[in-house]
């Protein structure tokens, strides 16, 4: 397997990274695109350091992320990159200028998790503005052990890259409020739970860590 070099250095030292910090690297979404496609993986150290430079992003987030004006809302991928592919293709030329919302549920089932989970980390390099990812149910160590991400992980790469996944699951949005037209939307993998009553009391859940067996927390997955 083997790296593009414009997509991911295949060398890049804690300056760089640091200097990345704010996404002013943008990836070839293009040239990510075709190589997944002619089945090309990335190098360990570059799959960690994108995995890395995300988890870092996705944490400076809240809970529950504001979109505002039009977007598009897309569910379950489930390692389906070839339709995801597809999706985003459509997307771009129905709906240019409107923000894209994924409630979760990237990996498992699907055997192309990895592949699904780098080209949309990508899309939000390239236009955090635009693309936002949710954390789903299978976005934990429980799922991925009892499916086949973590099979997936050992099989291309290693568990090192596994458990860099895993950090930045743990690093994922819970939720969204979505203003469009003067009326808001709450967007969520799961559902609404009884167990909160305000934003701001989803915004105070300790949210890195694995997805615990009950509470607002669980019931949003």
């Amino acid at each position: 397997s083997s790296a593009i070099p414009d997509i991911v250095p295949e060398t890049i030292s804690k300056e760089e990274t640091k200097s990345k910090r704010d996404f002013e690297w943008k990836p070839s979404t293009e040239r990510l695109r075709d190589h997944f496609r002619g089945e090309g993986r990335l190098e360990v150290q570059s799959a960690t350091m994108m995995l890395d430079m995300a988890t870092e992003y996705f944490r400076r987030q809240p809970n529950v992320v504001q979109i505002t004006g039009p977007v598009v809302v897309c569910g379950d991928i489930h390692g389906q990159f070839f339709d995801l592919v597809n999706l985003l293709e459509s997307i771009d030329k129905q709906y240019p200028n409107s923000s894209v919302l994924f409630l979760g549920d990237y990996v498992d089932r699907g055997c192309f998790s990895t592949e699904v989970c780098f080209y949309l980390l990508a899309h939000v390099f390239r236009n955090p503005n635009r693309f936002h990812m949710l954390r789903g149910n299978h976005e934990s160590r429980l799922l991925t052990n009892n499916f086949n991400f973590l099979s997936e992980c050992l099989h291309k790469d290693n568990a090192e890259v596994y458990e860099a996944f895993m950090r930045l699951f743990d690093a994922l949005p819970l939720a969204a409020v979505l203003t469009s037209d003067s009326k808001k939307y709450f967007a969520c993998h799961g559902g609404i739970s009884p167990n909160f009553e305000t934003i701001e009391d989803l915004n105070a859940i300790d949210r890195f860590m694995e997805i615990p067996s009950k509470g607002a927390f669980c019931d949003l997955m």
